[in-house]
């Protein structure tokens, strides 16, 4: 598949925590596959009236001549405006959607946010929200979606480039919570399954993508159309979520230890020290029992249609 100039012709679409860092991570290291820089614009979700030239310059500044062009915002699976906007600029683009246990990723989602600062809610107090949220309808659809999303966005990706520049910046606290709809995959698949055919779209699994990335890389390499049988020089999962308590203990060290100066140790020392942090902080928070069979019970009617949808067997999420 030859690379159009000015526009990507594959993505990574998502769904958050479920593997898409490493998915990128591993499908890059094939010599014709370019990944945007950084690998998630938010040109869709927020930037869209900037034009196609914007996005291409802005995020694809590197490209040279590789066959498969791509990013990996996992935004543009789970929010509703955005699949009609992506057809219309790469209606010939390959789509890649990569799925987890919708109870994990929702947990695994809040434990990430938790650990930056960014949500000071218990889980199960995070959920009622989240909840409450979709019940009165706020599922950012249409013009008025996309103006309450930007009013999210905007603040984070700030906070996160602020993060960069100066460490120990504190994220800004969520104004939406988006746990529990993430995981209704079988709409998100569906809204692009009526812009694209079946088979421009590959679904493939976390556990799948754990237990053999050379194979899962092969099937999606192929759809992509470069060589399937390139070896993958390196295989560790990345983008995995340390313990809650660690992180916050990095981000007090940085403080303690002055602007920029954890990040000169040399990278041995720097090691030592996380793997201290590590030993002595507690461990994560541990789902309880009640609130995980609350969530499988809520996901169970979407996970039927996303088995029937995908034609996969997905009882192992209902434990």
């Amino acid at each position: 598949m030859a690379a159009t100039p000015h526009r990507p012709n594959f993505f990574i679409l998502g769904a958050a925590k479920s593997g898409t860092t490493s998915l990128y991570d591993y499908l890059g290291q094939h010599p014709d596959v370019f990944f945007s820089t950084p690998k998630e614009p938010i040109f869709f979700e927020a930037e869209f009236e900037k034009g196609l030239a914007y996005y291409w310059e802005h995020y694809f500044g590197g490209w040279n001549g590789e066959a498969a062009v791509g990013e990996a915002r996992h935004r543009n699976l789970y929010l509703p405006y955005i699949a009609p906007r992506i057809h219309e600029c790469c209606p010939d683009a390959r789509l890649i959607v990569i799925l987890r246990n919708p109870v994990d990723r929702a947990f695994s989602d809040w434990m990430m946010r938790r650990a930056s600062g960014a949500d000071p809610l218990s889980f199960e107090d995070a959920v009622d929200e989240d909840m409450a949220r979709i019940e009165a309808g706020v599922l950012f659809e249409g013009d008025e979606g996309e103006r309450l999303w930007k009013q999210h966005i905007l603040p984070i990706r700030a906070g996160k480039n602020e993060a960069l520049t100066r460490l120990g910046a504190k994220m800004p606290e969520l104004r939406h919570r988006t746990y529990v709809d993430t995981g209704y995959y079988e709409q998100q698949i569906e809204r692009y399954l009526l812009l694209f055919s079946r088979d421009r779209l590959e679904v493939v699994l976390l556990e799948d993508l754990s237990r053999d990335p050379q194979a899962v890389c092969a099937q999606l390499w192929r759809l992509l159309g470069v060589d399937p049988d390139y070896n993958l020089a390196r295989v560790a999962p990345s983008n995995v979520r340390g313990k809650l308590l660690t992180t916050r203990a990095r981000r007090a060290a940085r403080k303690l230890l002055g602007e920029g100066l954890l990040a000169k140790l040399p990278s041995g020392l720097r090691a030592a020290v996380s793997g201290t942090l590590d030993r002595s902080a507690p461990a994560n928070p541990v789902m309880d029992p009640g609130m995980r069979r609350r969530l499988i019970d809520h996901y169970a009617p979407h996970n039927d249609r996303l088995a029937r949808l995908i034609d996969c067997d997905l009882s192992s999420w209902q434990r």
